[in-house]
């Protein structure tokens, strides 16, 4: 859907993978993969908050401060 944001974006196709992919496997799962799978989840949702912030910036609907 073209009227999601990064974040909503994210969110649903994070949802997706986890629902179609981790979960029926979740235990089989070793310790570090279960944390590696926890720190993309992180950095994915990083990437999408400042892609948002940036989608705002450019629609005029964030704060000013990011503008020169």
């Amino acid at each position: 859907d073209s009227a999601m944001n990064a974040n909503e974006a994210m969110s649903s196709s994070m949802g997706f993978i986890f629902e179609n992919f981790i979960e029926p496997i979740e235990n089989e799962l070793t310790e570090d993969q279960a944390m590696m799978l926890a720190i993309i989840g992180v950095a994915f949702k990083t990437i999408a908050e400042k892609a948002t912030a940036y989608e705002e910036m450019i629609e005029g609907k964030g704060e000013n401060i990011y503008r020169n």
